[in-house]
């Protein structure tokens, strides 16, 4: 599956007001040139086909015309401004032929050489077009043509010094973003930091996952399905490039020398971690089938014993807070999280843990073969196989999408 990206839509110019959008591109164009004058002349009835004129400064001298060396006169002082005139269109397309209709109604004085025309419209302009407005500037004598339609003025949008206009008429900025977005990484930078301090203390310690927007702690949630409800006390793992990797559930398992094995992966048959906190005890979480199953895999031989852990992966962007001082019901770390669909856990993976007598864990298998997974404990404390289809392919989905 394609990584989704976010990208930025279309500026929708054809929903701003005529007004506000010959205002817009008339304040695009304040940088555009060295300015003695540039004001708005469309707004009332007796325009004359365009919307905006302005002066340029023509200090320096034109390529065209050189200075008149024989004489020493300096033409540069007595240059007249060069005038200007902008024409908007708020018009969603736009033909070549609506084009030169809009052309043959801009009245230009006579006696008064054009030097530059821009036309603006929040549309796209054709080959054709752009070929028009080109012989239309020629046989009126103007020197500089600009013809800009929906792509030119977003690339002027999106340049820094047109962001407070994108934020004024479209509420989105570019440079406000990039703070947020450097606001969030620094963000998640120290909330790693944070943790690998946290862990280096203890790596075998047990971390309360919450929801920081609330939830029943510090009752103990009931049922085997999660919700954004519930709490969870879980054995650190690791940290990844993706996110904290906590143990988010972990069964009784069996192995041997090969591939094969199997695990009482039922429902109500997770181990529980209550017995960790100072007010809670085992006996209040686990089932009398649980004690069941735990009997039945203590019988086993001790180089068959394993363990079926559900490794879970929380973002650092989804980490809110963390307050490791803890309270009277348990003093380790709370992490507080937001839930997403329920749940902090954006992607998960199993692993295949032996355990050897004297309680230290050998060299685990990831993602052990479903296809090798035998028939060893009792039906009853299985998951169906149906669940453990759907199961399987939940979580194969959610590592292809993280």
């Amino acid at each position: 599956m394609a990584k989704v990206t976010r990208n930025l839509g279309p500026l929708h110019f054809e929903e701003l007001e005529p007004k506000r959008f010959e205002d817009l591109v008339r304040q695009l164009f304040y940088g555009f040139k060295p300015w003695r004058l540039l004001e708005a002349v469309g707004q009332g009835s007796g325009d004359d086909g365009f919307d905006a004129r302005g002066l340029e400064i023509a200090s320096a001298p034109d390529d065209s015309e050189p200075a008149n060396e024989a004489s020493g006169q300096d033409t540069s002082a007595v240059r007249p401004d060069r005038p200007w005139l902008i024409q908007c269109k708020r018009d969603r397309s736009m033909t070549s032929a609506q084009l030169s209709e809009y052309l043959s109604k801009i009245n230009v004085t006579s006696g008064e050489p054009l030097h530059g025309l821009i036309f603006a419209a929040a549309s796209e302009f054709s080959k054709s077009a752009h070929e028009k407005f080109r012989e239309h500037c020629r046989e009126k004598g103007v020197r500089a043509g600009h013809l800009w339609g929906r792509s030119e003025l977003e690339d002027l949008l999106h340049q820094p010094e047109s962001d407070h206009l994108l934020f004024a008429y479209f509420g989105f900025s570019s440079v406000i973003r990039q703070r947020t977005k450097r606001t969030e990484l620094r963000s998640q930078i120290a909330i790693k930091k944070r943790l690998q301090q946290l862990v280096e203390t203890d790596p075998t310690q047990l971390l309360l996952i919450r929801n920081a927007f609330g939830d029943i702690y510090p009752r103990i949630p009931r049922g085997s399905a999660f919700s954004e409800l519930h709490w969870r006390l879980c054995p650190f793992d690791t940290l990844s490039h993706r996110g904290l990797v906590v143990e988010w559930a972990s069964f009784m398992a069996f192995t041997d020398a090969g591939p094969t094995w199997d695990a009482a992966d039922a429902n109500g048959f997770r181990q529980s971690h209550l017995h960790a906190g100072g007010k809670w005890h085992r006996k209040m979480y686990e089932t009398a089938e649980y004690d069941r199953a735990r009997k039945f895999w203590n019988a086993l031989d001790e180089k068959h014993k394993a363990r079926v852990n559900f490794l879970g992966v929380i973002p650092y962007e989804r980490i809110i807070a963390i307050d490791d001082v803890g309270d009277d019901y348990f003093s380790g770390a709370h992490i507080f999280c937001r839930y997403e669909h329920g749940s902090p856990i954006s992607s998960s993976r199993i692993v295949l843990q032996p355990v050897k007598p004297n309680g230290l864990a050998l060299i685990r298998l990831d993602r052990p073969d479903s296809a090798q997974r035998i028939e060893m404990f009792p039906k009853e404390f299985r998951m169906p196989l149906q669940y453990a289809q759907r199961a399987r392919r939940r979580r194969s989905a959610q590592s292809t999408v993280n």
